[in-house]
């Protein structure tokens, strides 16, 4: 029948062909499938399947061609998509997915495992809620922000910088070659330090510092009771208001008025700056009693000139300007004392003498008499006589008196 145009209702047929009859445009095969076109799509109604002949199904001949699966698109094989793979609803994958090339992932929820071969860049936050463990080393070149608590079984290696704002808890052994720490670091069991420990400001410790080596302190600050039971070797200054012995009393300490004193009941220093001192170097006694010397057969020396006060007791020692003034005052002294006697034919003789020297002056009174010089019952060459003399010299006195007979 020819005619451009038919009207059947129910066609049966197992072949429908081209009008030349040279292609197949539906047939259905043995197996029950139906075949699309010569070379062919097939559809098993059974199984719901549309398979190529070919082996390989083309949806769309264009790049703007559009696919839309409406419901779940089920791949019990591979798949190759050779352009871009959009999906805009979540994606389930029960297997595993390799990538080749780059992977683009927005937001990605991983229920399971993910494994990661090779290098990932991870250019915004990964965010793990659960477990996340790492193989291999991890290299994050930007920061890692860790917001809740993180475990590491192995060896934590760190090249730069590292900031912990909050406490950082070692159970374990922890080796530290060179750490900064700008706040406090507490330590609530023992530490062992191999090599040096450099801390640049304060240092408190509140239990007991045991050291069995060579510490090197530039600066100690110390509050408390430091014990130290071998030998403190300090090759520079010790700052310290005290210094005490083993039972408790003091050696040396530095009182408030900046006299510095030795032993318990002691001797004083003060200084030349300090009121007391008033340009002077002073040294002087708590009880007020100082000896130089324990033995007789010590002996002192004194470099350079030393002053000494004028003598108030017998057992004062004398400076040479004491010692001078009374040498001289007493020659002077001696000097003005006149015992001459009196003129022939006079009873009585009142004299006034002075004498001095650079050093002291004197001035004596003098009273001499003779008794009988002119009897006519003696010879007058028979005469007694006798002084009285009183000099004074720089508040000393010394008088003299004398009684004599002539013939």
């Amino acid at each position: 029948m020819n005619s451009d145009n038919a009207t059947i209702g129910t066609l049966y047929t197992d072949t429908i062909k081209s009008a030349d009859g040279e292609m197949n445009l539906i047939r259905k095969k043995d197996d029950g499938t139906i075949s699309l076109g010569q070379n062919s799509i097939d559809m098993d109604n059974t199984n719901d399947v549309i398979s190529s002949s070919g082996g390989i199904l083309t949806l769309g001949d264009h790049d703007n061609h559009l696919t839309r699966v409406r419901g779940i698109l089920s791949a019990q094989d591979n798949a190759t998509v050779d352009g871009t793979l959009g999906v805009t609803g979540a994606t389930t994958l029960n297997d595993d997915l390799t990538v080749a090339g780059t992977t683009a992932l927005d937001n990605t929820t991983v229920n399971g495992w993910l494994s990661v071969r090779d290098n990932a860049t991870f250019q915004d936050t990964l965010t793990a809620t659960g477990l996340a463990t790492l193989n291999g080393g991890a290299d994050v070149n930007g920061n890692l922000d860790v917001r809740d608590n993180t475990t590491l079984t192995g060896t934590l290696g760190v090249t730069g910088a590292t900031t912990i704002t909050n406490d950082l808890t070692v159970t374990g052994t922890t080796t530290l070659n060179a750490t900064s720490i700008a706040g406090v670091l507490s330590v609530r069991d023992n530490a062992t330090i191999g090599d040096s420990l450099d801390v640049g400001g304060s240092t408190a410790l509140s239990g007991t510092l045991n050291v069995t080596g060579l510490s090197t302190l530039s600066s100690v600050v110390i509050t408390d009771n430091a014990t130290i039971q071998g030998n403190l070797n300090v090759t520079g200054s010790i700052l310290s208001n005290q210094l005490s012995s083993t039972d408790g009393n003091s050696m040396v300490r530095r009182e408030t008025d900046g006299s510095i004193h030795l032993g318990t009941n002691s001797m004083v220093f003060y200084d030349s700056t300090s009121a007391q001192g008033a340009g002077w170097d002073v040294m002087t006694s708590s009880v007020g009693k100082i000896q130089i010397g324990n033995s007789p057969s010590d002996v002192t020396t004194f470099i350079g000139s030393v002053n000494v006060p004028d003598p108030v007791g017998p057992d004062n020692a004398a400076n040479k300007r004491y010692v001078d003034r009374i040498a001289t005052s007493s020659a002077a002294m001696a000097a003005v004392l006149d015992t001459k006697r009196p003129a022939e034919g006079t009873n009585s003789n009142v004299s006034i003498s002075t004498a001095g020297s650079d050093v002291s002056s004197a001035i004596g009174v003098n009273y001499s008499g003779a008794l009988f010089a002119n009897s006519q019952e003696m010879d007058k060459s028979f005469p007694i006589d006798f002084s009285l003399g009183i000099a004074s010299s720089n508040s000393l006195t010394m008088g003299k008196a004398s009684f004599g007979i002539s013939w």
